[in-house]
């Protein structure tokens, strides 16, 4: 506890045509530095804010070998530290990746063993945060790598499950009918497994609207 230190002055009554006399009493008068532990920036701190993520990336899917940015925007008082995990592995900065100040993370070249879960936690004073993101990596010089890179015309299709139908049609349908034309190039070039179809024939050919 703090010791009380207590002031006295007293003041004497001037007598006629004499200067006022002034006498001080100070008993205990504390140094300085005995307040040292007092800090007017306790009462000036701004209130902390709880992060806020911002801008997140949605799951992607890569070929091997490609760049990779997982771009975000958060925000808080004070700033809150980032961090990303990988399966639960925190990660750092090294030859095959790099965190940004932002708290944004670079893969520089994905590799199979980089698909998978990504934690981002963003934490400060007031609290936390995280949100996570899938990363698919297919392997280089398969369909699924070429389908990434629109080269739709040299990916081999078979049989289309009745359950896939619907995903297939709104897939193709994408980019203005992209998949569709892709498709129907293979079965009019002759360049395919399959036999040519009443799709294509004389008959029908002029009708097809790819």
């Amino acid at each position: 506890e703090k010791e009380l230190h207590l002031i006295a002055i007293n003041f004497t009554r001037p007598e006629e045509n004499k200067e006022p006399q002034y006498a001080e009493i100070i008993q205990n008068v504390p140094e300085k530095n005995d307040y040292a532990d007092i800090s007017s920036t306790e009462y000036n701190k701004p209130p902390g804010i709880v992060p806020v993520i911002e801008e997140f990336p949605n799951a992607m899917t890569v070929e091997e070998g490609h760049h990779v940015t997982f771009k975000v925007q958060v925000s808080g008082t004070p700033k809150p530290f980032c961090t990303w995990y990988h399966e639960g592995n925190a990660i750092e900065s090294d030859y095959a990746h790099e965190i940004h100040e932002d708290g944004s993370l670079v893969i520089f070249s994905a590799e199979i063993q980089h698909q998978g879960i990504y934690q981002f936690v963003a934490i400060n004073s007031s609290g936390r945060v995280d949100q996570q993101v899938i990363l698919n990596v297919v392997q280089e010089g398969t369909d699924e790598a070429r389908k990434i890179n629109g080269d739709m015309k040299h990916v081999k299709t078979g049989p289309i499950p009745v359950s896939k139908f619907g995903e297939f049609v709104a897939e193709s349908h994408g980019n203005s009918n992209k998949g569709f034309r892709s498709q129907y190039s293979i079965l009019d070039s002759g360049e395919n497994e399959h036999p040519v179809t009443v799709a294509v024939t004389a008959t029908n050919k002029p009708l097809n609207r790819f």
